[in-house]
């Protein structure tokens, strides 16, 4: 009955003629329904699939007898969705600035630390992103501020470049207010704009159709409760208040079809804005305006009439603005007696000479903002800035700008208290510096004054132990006499702290220290490395577990040497965190973060449990979440990037089976095939006859440059049986020269595998499998920037495995879901410190019996001779202030136990990965792996640690080091702390400990397991040693 039952299946397949691609060989193929899912009549409704008659995991096999009643449902919602009427447009920029309004740029942001530090300098700020703005408003010597060109917002800026010359003049303008007016539920896309617009009830009505509302919460990632209210015919809210005035107000050419799209574009480009001014300064009411002039009739002074402004200058003439530093204010006074037809008519030269000072040279002193850019000008009502408020004009000529004014919210609420307490400390300070006397006791330090000065300038630059040796002698006299200074004042000991620390600090200033968020901040190990972190100079938050509303989520102090340190309590969650479901306290927990320290490398049983892999993932994917937000969604500043969506139908289009059989690229009697399964994936799958076969599924030729990308990142899903694939990267010289470039992948049986393949894994193949010689593979490099080809390929490799009934034999079925391409950073963005075991390479008895052996050893091996109690003794005072605010902020509390509960969920609902060390490697993110084999009680730096690179040529976790010991933990958070900021550790995968007597792997050895590995090298002392000198030995995985 199965045998017939398939056949009929099939003949009714092979009628249908549907678009999936099938090929085949011999005539022993077998019908596309017994490959293990069956094409469909219809582009749109799926059939059940057929399953392979043959022993199946036991979650298959329920999911397979469920098939029938999944694909009507399936099919039932797909007629539904090509049935329903036009969606009601909301946008997804609200829920974005929401998110992103509740941050608050701490001491070591990006924006503190790159950007207004050069706008200082040069008397305005640039910055990429809107969300930079909110930071710099406070701040009284910085009055302009530019926003570059952002990829949505000047490709609308470019299509109104074009229609510039023949656009009528229009001035729009209205208040709204914020942000109830900014979050608009506006007519769908396709409303007609030069007919009768549809009332607010008509536009909740369109949204109350049957199934819209659930439709509208997948495109619009909004809550469906939401949804309801927002639809609900008892709403008397007013909606789409911007898009009914500008459309009611333009000229009737631009309300016409060829202009629809470019208009309602341009509509979210004025909410966009909006958003911007309220996420900056707190606005509660704002005055917009969209208009197309000669010149401007408003603001046409040279100082700022509002305390706010921004413009977003779409096309025509640019802004014209002088930085604050060239500003005369007596000849603004002189010019500001011209009428304004008179300034008006004067060149942006003319007028320029007549603002700046003296002798300026206009070349440098005369900016102009071009289009597509948003520019923010304070104005002299702006608290701060009376006498300094921005000097700029809109020239002679017609433009198409947007304008947004701040009206209401009293504009002293947008300057932070941070500000102002920082304004009043610098107060405070000037007038104590001017009265302070030096106390007597340290009058007899004068002459060592000078040196100590000369030497702190020189830590402001590094840390003074990578000076060597003979500096470090140095810094210990000093700070050996500082400590004999007998009976100083409370003011006298505070100003030496400060010294200490600043000394061990890696950073000049505590704005040029990154963010560190640790993650296992609560076990022991954890606590070494946030002390690390803290006495370096470091912005450090500690992770901790908690449940909402028993406390402040987030608590923070200033440190003495400047640094921030903070704790974040986020609550324990199962669900996986997507951009359907940020939980609020873990996004504002990651917001502002420039790096991640996750450790995972202590006993399970201690003081804090071991680290779920949901927890780091989630972590993982709402940093990732929160950068793309702080980036306002730009494709240039993502971390990965997206090639091939196989949801999209014109991306499955493009790909197909390979069809020149025989051939060198598809061999061996076979039939497989490129279709949608029942559950609508798209899947390469097939069956060989015989035990010698290669089948192949391919892209279309393309051009690639991978040169700024580092690997490939596939997510895969692999249906029945284990399997190996290898995807494969074509050049523009295969057809001559027959290789490809392949990277070999493992999969699972049912289950979802997300595979990161580092191109220098790549390794140059013959297009039939056959590998070349190892002498020949360093002298094939592939060459990234000309990539042309890619795909994935499976052969038998002569191993006949039966499956199902006849003569059929190897059997594979892959779902791709998508490829994406992950880019090449300058440095590590996670750091991971774990155990060896992780990665599942070694058992815990044998570690446990390594342990026992190493500890009756090394008092034979190591000597006892140490020169460095003195460097010890010296921070172990500023450590214990550290661990003191550490301690107070993150209480050791234990984990959630892990949820043991089987998953017997369907077959294409996500597997997570392994171990947490597993989730680092599938985020794409730049990271370090730091494995130990254990971890030990030795004071750090006191005895030699080893490391041990694994090859860059083999995929990540795939090496592993037995012969070195146990590691102490003050030495592993050495490595830690000197792997943050160096290039030569993006993408590396070291092992270190402590070099054993048995075994110990010495400098120059290699790997008995790989011939390619980076050579082993000996740090003797990290307290004495530059151990970020020794770690740009290692070979990074660009």
């Amino acid at each position: 009955a199965l045998v017939a039952l398939a056949f009929a299946a099939a003949c009714a397949l092979l009628r249908s003629g549907h678009a999936s691609h099938w090929a085949g060989t011999g005539s022993g193929g077998l019908p596309p329904a017994l490959c293990g899912h069956g094409a469909s009549t219809t582009a749109r409704r799926r059939t059940p699939a057929v399953a392979p008659p043959a022993v199946m995991p036991t979650r298959t096999t329920r999911a397979a007898t469920n098939t029938a009643t999944s694909t009507e449902l399936q099919s039932e919602r797909e007629q539904a969705e090509d049935v329903l009427p036009p969606a009601p447009v909301l946008y997804t920029w609200p829920v974005l600035f929401s998110r992103l309004r509740r941050q608050a740029m701490k001491p070591g942001h990006l924006v503190q630390r790159k950007w207004l530090q050069k706008g200082k300098e040069q008397g305005y700020v640039s910055v990429p992103f809107t969300s930079a703005v909110k930071s710099l408003l406070p701040d009284s010597s910085v009055n302009i501020c530019l926003i570059g060109r952002r990829e949505k917002s000047d490709a609308v800026a470019k299509e109104w470049q074009k229609e510039i010359d023949d656009l009528p003049l229009f001035d729009v303008s209205a208040e709204v207010e914020a942000p109830g007016d900014l979050d608009p539920l506006e007519p769908p896309w396709e409303t007609p704009l030069d007919e009768r617009l549809p009332s607010d009830d008509e536009i909740r009505a369109m949204a109350r159709a049957p199934g819209l509302v659930e439709h509208m919460q997948d495109i619009y990632n909004r809550d469906p409760e939401e949804l309801a209210y927002r639809a609900s015919k008892y709403r008397e809210a007013a909606e789409a208040v911007i898009f009914r005035t500008i459309v009611e107000a333009l000229p009737m050419d631009l309300r016409t079809e060829d202009y629809r799209a470019l208009v309602r574009r341009t509509i979210l480009e004025v909410i966009k804005l909006l958003w911007g001014m309220h996420l900056a300064s707190d606005a509660v009411r704002l005055r917009w305006r969209l208009a197309c002039t000669e010149g401007d009739t408003d603001g046409e002074g040279e100082e700022s009439p509002v305390g706010l402004r921004a413009y977003f200058l779409l096309a025509g003439e640019g802004l014209d603005f002088v930085p604050s530093q060239y500003v005369d204010q007596d000849r603004i006074a002189a010019t500001g007696l011209l009428s304004t037809e008179q300034i008006r008519r004067m060149s942006s030269e003319d007028w320029a000479k007549g603002v700046v000072s003296a002798g300026a040279n206009i070349s440098e002193t005369l900016k102009r903002v071009p289009p597509g850019w948003t520019t923010y000008l304070k104005g002299d009502d702006w608290p701060g800035m009376r006498g300094k408020g921005a000097v700029f004009r809109l020239p002679k000529g017609k433009r198409l700008f947007v304008q947004v004014d701040f009206v209401q919210g009293p504009p002293k609420a947008a300057v932070s208290e941070e500000v102002e307490a920082a304004s009043a400390g610098s107060e405070a300070g000037e007038s104590e510096e001017a009265g302070k006397e030096v106390p007597k006791t340290l009058l007899w330090l004068g002459p060592l004054a000078g040196f100590a000065a000369g030497l702190f300038q020189l830590a402001r630059n590094s840390p003074p132990y990578v000076f060597g040796q003979q500096r470090r002698r140095e810094v210990d006299e000093v700070l050996r006499a500082l400590q004999r200074v007998p009976e100083t004042s409370p003011d006298a000991e505070m100003s030496i702290s400060k010294f200490e620390q600043r000394l061990w600090m890696d950073f000049g200033d505590a704005d040029e220290a990154p963010v560190v968020l640790v993650v296992g901040g609560q076990s022991e190990t954890g606590r070494v490395i946030s002390r690390k972190l803290v006495t370096s100079g470091y912005h450090v938050v500690l992770l901790k577990p908690g449940t909402p509303g028993t406390g402040p989520e987030r608590v923070e102090r200033m440190l003495p040497q400047g640094a921030v340190l903070a704790s974040a309590s986020v609550a324990q969650v199962m669900d996986q965190v997507q951009s359907k479901y940020i939980p609020d306290d873990l996004y504002d927990a990651v917001a502002g973060i420039d790096k991640l320290v996750i450790c995972q490398c202590d006993e399970e049983g201690g003081q804090a449990e071991r680290l779920r892999v949901d927890t780091v993932m989630n972590v993982l994917a709402c940093w990732q979440m929160y950068r793309n937000e702080f980036a306002e969604m730009q494709r240039s500043y993502t971390t990965k990037v997206r090639l091939f969506n196989f949801a999209r139908e014109t991306d499955f289009e493009l790909w197909d089976v390979e069809r020149q059989r025989p051939s060198d690229l598809c061999y061996g009697q076979q039939r497989c095939g490129w279709t949608r399964n029942s559950y609508g994936k798209a899947h390469f799958i097939g069956q060989f006859f015989e035990p010698l076969g290669q089948a192949q599924l391919k892209s279309p030729k393309l051009k690639l440059n991978f040169k700024r990308f580092s690997g490939l990142l596939v997510r895969v899903y692999n249906q029945a049986v284990d399997n190996r694939y290898s995807w494969f990267l074509r050049t523009s010289d295969f057809e001559e020269t027959r290789l490809q470039y392949e990277f070999d992948f493992d999969c699972e049986a049912s289950s979802w595998h997300t595979v990161r393949m580092p191109f220098n894994a790549f390794k140059p193949v013959r297009a039939d499998g056959v590998p070349l010689p190892e002498d020949e593979l360093e002298n094939l490099p592939l060459r990234r920037e000309d990539v042309v080809q890619m795909g994935v390929a499976v052969r038998t490799e002569g191993q006949a495995r039966p499956y199902g009934m006849g003569d059929a034999l190897n059997y594979f079925s892959l779902a791709l879901d998508s490829i994406k391409v992950f880019r090449t950073q300058a440095e590590p963005q996670v750091i991971y410190l774990g155990r060896q075991e992780d990665q599942g390479t070694k058992s815990s008895a044998d570690e446990a019996g390594e342990a026992e052996e190493e500890e009756a050893e090394e008092e034979l091996f190591f000597s006892d001779d140490s020169d460095l109690d003195e460097d010890l003794s010296r921070l172990r005072k500023a450590e214990a202030e550290a661990a003191a605010e550490i301690e107070e902020l993150v209480a050791a509390q234990p984990l959630p136990e892990a949820d043991d509960e089987d998953d017997t969920t369907m077959e294409f609902f996500e597997r997570r990965p392994r171990s947490p060390m597993r989730a680092v490697i599938d985020s794409g993110l730049a990271y370090t792996i730091i494995k130990v084999t254990g971890l030990n009680d030795h004071p750090g730096g006191r005895y030699p640690v080893s490391v041990c690179q694994a090859s860059v040529r083999v995929p990540p976790l795939s090496e592993s080091y037995d012969a070195l010991g146990s590691i102490s933990r003050g030495d592993a958070a050495e490595l830690v702390v000197s792997a943050l900021t160096e290039p030569m550790c993006v993408n590396a995968e070291i092992t270190a400990g402590e070099t054993s007597r048995s075994g110990a792997a010495h400098a120059g050895e290699s790997h008995t397991g790989s011939d390619l590995l980076t050579p082993t090298f000996e740090i003797s002392s990290t307290m004495q040693e530059d151990v970020k000198a020794y770690l740009k030995q290692l070979t990074p995985n660009k």
